[in-house]
């Protein structure tokens, strides 16, 4: 790979995050939204907790040369837990594959009334042949798909405020809505922990192409402020609509739609470009990581992949989101930790050595 510059980091990071669940107010709505003030507060603690770690992940790949995520999160040589933890984290970035092609389904539902699983198909098929570009195209394709999805995420966000009638932001900081995450600040953590799994797989394997540990930190920071916007920009009309997109899959999009029927078409493109980003990412660093230890290699495994997330996807995309992704969470507390201890080993290594 040629060298990746300070806006590819900025991209890819934004990119990571920014997928069918997050812009569709689904994700953001259960982990955030229903908290109302708190909830704005833990997206705060949540963004700054990326910045972190994003930080570390990429500084320890590029530092080490490693690319795998399981060495990056257990250092040292341990087989069993690198194995147990390698296969967690691909369990969970095949989920990831299966709630994008379940939003695209629920996407076009929703929009035009087509049957969900012709939707799923269409986004399974898409992502098998994008699949085939690797990681320069996974980049290229962030670069593309992230300055369209905050444009258009703003122009909702901001014309919510004037086109609809508000509600009073509640201030609950627990919630009966969803057991798995019953206040506000568990809730940022298990929101962090399951996104930074994601993050080190797909960041891991390209910050040894970055330019520099200046260019790492300018593109973290740079999309971590970013990141925050967009997210506000998403949880704050949700929570000031809460009546209204409640009971919705896909809230955003209904809070669009509400607004005037062309801007509903217009975010549902922005909504398949970020199923389309996030699976591409997660579809990466699945494929890229079954490639090295799997007897089906190329478009073979691609297509396999895709079709397993296919059938998945029937589950429905809000199910999915609410029971996988918290369970993931707590697991990727322990990663978020080793992944700490493992930076603060490489700094006290060349501290030593200088």
């Amino acid at each position: 790979m040629k060298k990746i510059t300070t806006r590819q980091v900025m991209m890819t990071f934004i990119g990571i995050y920014l997928g069918a669940s997050f812009v569709s107010g689904q994700e953001i709505y259960q982990f955030f939204g229903v908290f109302g003030g708190y909830g704005i507060a833990g997206m705060a603690v949540a963004v700054f907790v990326f910045f972190i770690f994003g930080c570390m992940i990429m500084r320890i790949s590029h530092r080490t040369g490693i690319r795998d995520f399981e060495k990056l999160v257990v250092r040292g040589y341990h087989p069993v837990l690198r194995l147990i933890f390698g296969g967690f984290t691909l369990f969970f970035m095949f989920t990831v594959v299966m709630v994008v092609v379940a939003g695209a389904g629920a996407l076009l539902e929703q929009l035009w009334g087509f049957p969900a699983f012709a939707g799923s198909i269409f986004m399974g098929l898409l992502l098998a042949v994008a699949g085939t570009t690797g990681a320069r195209g996974m980049v290229s394709a962030f670069g593309f798909v992230v300055p369209f999805m905050v444009a258009v995420g703003l122009l909702v966000g901001l014309m919510s405020f004037f086109n609809l009638e508000l509600s009073p932001l509640a201030t609950s900081p627990v919630s009966g809505s969803n057991p798995l995450v019953g206040n506000w600040f568990i809730a940022a953590l298990t929101f962090v922990s399951y996104n930074l799994l994601v993050a080190i797989s797909v960041l891991t394997p390209i910050a040894p192409s970055v330019e520099s540990d200046r260019a790492i930190t300018q593109g973290i920071l740079c999309g971590s402020l970013l990141l925050f916007v967009i997210a506000l920009c998403v949880l704050v009309p949700i929570a000031l609509h809460l009546p209204l997109v409640q009971e919705s899959s896909l809230p955003m999009l209904t809070l669009a739609s509400a607004i005037h029927p062309a801007l509903g078409i217009l975010y549902a493109l922005l909504l398949l470009c970020g199923m389309f980003g996030s699976g591409l990412s997660c579809l990466y660093a699945v494929s890229t990581r079954v490639r090295k230890i799997g007897p089906i290699h190329g478009k073979g495994l691609l297509v396999v992949i895709m079709a397993a997330a296919t059938l998945g996807s029937i589950a429905g995309f809000k199910n999915l989101i609410a029971t996988l992704f918290p369970l993931f969470g707590y697991f990727g507390l322990l990663a978020l930790a080793s992944v700490g201890l493992h930076y603060w080993s490489v700094r006290k290594k060349e501290k030593t050595n200088h």
